[in-house]
């Protein structure tokens, strides 16, 4: 999606957000499996893109995928491409990633353009084995808040994926993710 990625220059300025981004760092890192999401939820105009697009930066290394969401402009205000993104950056892991996800859309082309639910249930799930486990997978989601369906209903589905599916992942998998409150 043509502007849905980071950019440096939005990041925090050098020096500042120290503590947050120390907190970010010791949580990507860190062993305990339980902790796959990250959520810096606070209001409008507060930093949270910026430390996003400032985690993107610093970690991109680790970084295997990432979403900035934005209200009212095309593609980057809908739900629906988010998974597609990531499975999208996914298959680019590895070969045997790639080439298992290729088949499973040669297989069912409809889940190309299917709810979050499925893609994340016929797609990712599935292929929890070839992902790499030797380092810390970073997925960043911004301004989450800012996507929508159906008009302006929030996608149910990714919601319920976001909360009460990432445990099937693998450990290693690190989801950062910027909302406002509502």
């Amino acid at each position: 999606v043509a502007g849905a990625s980071w950019d440096p220059d939005r990041a925090c300025l050098p020096e500042t957000r120290v503590a947050v981004l120390a907190e970010i760092e010791a949580w990507i890192h860190s062993a305990d499996a339980t902790k796959r999401i990250f959520l810096i939820s606070d209001v409008a105009g507060s930093g949270k893109s910026a430390i996003a697009h400032a985690v993107c930066s610093r970690f991109k290394k680790l970084l295997v995928s990432h979403f900035f969401f934005a209200r009212g402009v095309a593609g980057r205000d809908d739900y629906d491409m988010l998974l597609g993104h990531i499975i999208r950056d996914l298959a680019s892991l590895n070969k045997d990633l790639g080439h298992e996800i290729g088949s499973i859309l040669e297989q069912d082309r409809t889940l190309v353009t299917a709810g979050a639910s499925r893609q994340f249930e016929d797609i990712i799930v599935p292929l929890h084995h070839l992902y790499p486990v030797d380092w810390p997978l970073l997925i960043v989601i911004d301004a989450l808040d800012e996507g929508r369906k159906d008009g302006d209903r929030p996608e149910k589905g990714l919601l319920r994926v976001l909360c009460d599916e990432v445990h099937r992942l693998p450990g290693n998998f690190r989801i950062l993710i910027t909302c406002r409150p509502d």
